[in-house]
């Protein structure tokens, strides 16, 4: 039996529509390479359907006391959040006022203490200052004696130096003075009685010149040899050295 499928169709020519002419599919290696890619592509995964399902919500009729009741409870929410947050930003901004007025006020206090701090320490190095300088002339004036006294015994010890103090006085005096005149210790003209007769010097005795020492006079001229007055010199130059600034102080202080 034959079947349905290999029977011939035939078809009458008024039926007939207009024939094209079939071609071979391209099967260059470009197109089969394609198409075999094509073939190996995976299946997209299915679509999930999503349904939705429409619910009808019924609401629930709400009486006038209830509304008022919720709008009630939504205002004093509102009004509780509020005041924590204006509680909370109140903190804040009070502990940052607080933390600055602190701040100012450690600040006031330290430098209070500081000046009472330098108050004091100027207070204390006055008295220190005025004992310093106390002691600078004690020790200055114990020197002068220790140097008067050493001073006195090596005049005595060494009588030579007479001469030469006569001989710086000497020096002292202007060309044609005149006649020269010696006011000595009565030791000191004694010893010098045979020089004053060769040069021509008259002397004088004065008990109340320190041995060592002269006064000589020539003419109108008049140089002070004593023991005392090189002394003072001496000292002089010494304080100078010591203390200047006492030294440059002290004609202020005169002069006031």
């Amino acid at each position: 039996m034959k079947s349905e499928a290999s029977t011939p169709v035939l078809i009458r020519a008024r039926d007939a529509g207009r024939v094209s002419a079939w071609k071979l599919p391209d099967m260059t290696d470009a197109e089969r390479d394609r198409l075999i890619a094509l073939a190996q592509k995976p299946e997209p995964e299915p679509i999930t359907e999503v349904k939705v399902v429409e619910e009808e919500i019924y609401a629930e009729k709400l009486t006038l006391a209830q509304w008022e009741s919720i709008v009630e409870e939504a205002r004093a929410e509102g009004l509780e959040q509020g005041r924590q947050e204006g509680v909370e930003a109140g903190r804040k901004e009070g502990l940052e006022q607080g933390l600055q007025q602190g701040l100012d006020e450690g600040r006031a206090r330290i430098d209070a203490q500081l000046q009472q701090l330098e108050s004091l320490i100027g207070q204390l190095q006055r008295p220190l200052e005025q004992q310093h300088q106390a002691l600078e002339a004690t020790i200055l004036t114990l020197v002068e004696q220790l140097a008067a006294a050493v001073v006195q015994a090596e005049l005595i010890a060494r009588p030579e130096l007479l001469n030469a103090a006569i001989s710086d006085a000497l020096n002292c005096l202007p060309p044609n003075s005149g006649p020269v005149r010696l006011r000595l210790n009565p030791d000191d003209c004694a010893l010098l009685a045979k020089q004053a007769e060769l040069q021509g010097w008259e002397l004088i005795e004065d008990p109340a010149m320190t041995a060592g020492g002269c006064e000589l006079l020539a003419g109108a001229s008049r140089v002070d040899a004593s023991v005392e007055n090189r002394f003072a010199q001496v000292a002089d130059q010494l304080k100078r050295r010591l203390l200047p600034a006492t030294s440059d102080e002290s004609p202020e202080e005169g002069g006031e």
